[in-house]
């Protein structure tokens, strides 16, 4: 089921990176784009709070602590992230794009030793330098499109 999940995940992400494309360039406003889909991202998980165990509690929005983390992530993790995410996609192609989503794990284990001081393993370390490695393989002027190889 979960594998399931994760292939549906990937083709999701696919689709979106092909059609913020053509929406970018039919549209133009990269701000006001990315706003409505955030919006209609919200509006398509609001039904499943129907059938989800779901009971939120409103009264914790009035720490201040907890509000200004909502805001933080609603404004930073979520919308600077996407805006900056589809202006990459609009300068280098969804393809390019979607290569550089591998460096993720890689940046994590760098800000999670500075900022978190987690240790380093030799686990990690290998996982990072495959990471770089097919990146770089990916993005070199050696690599070939998969049609040509199969």
């Amino acid at each position: 089921m979960g594998d399931s999940f994760a292939l549906l995940s990937a083709l999701g992400w696919a689709a979106y990176s092909l059609l913020i494309l053509k929406i970018m360039h039919k549209r133009g406003n990269l701000i006001l784009i990315t706003r409505r889909i955030i919006f209609y991202g919200i509006l398509g998980m609001l039904p499943s709070f129907l059938f989800l165990d779901f009971a939120p509690n409103l009264i914790l929005l009035l720490d201040p602590k907890i509000a200004f983390n909502l805001i933080f992530l609603a404004l930073f993790a979520s919308g600077l992230c996407f805006l900056l995410w589809n202006h990459a996609t609009l300068l280098i192609g969804a393809i390019k794009t979607n290569v550089y989503v591998y460096l993720t794990p890689l940046i994590t284990i760098i800000v999670s030793f500075f900022v978190l001081g987690e240790k380093l393993s030799i686990l990690a370390l290998f996982g990072a330098f495959l990471t770089l490695l097919g990146v770089i393989l990916a993005e070199s002027k050696f690599s070939k499109p998969i049609s040509l190889i199969i």
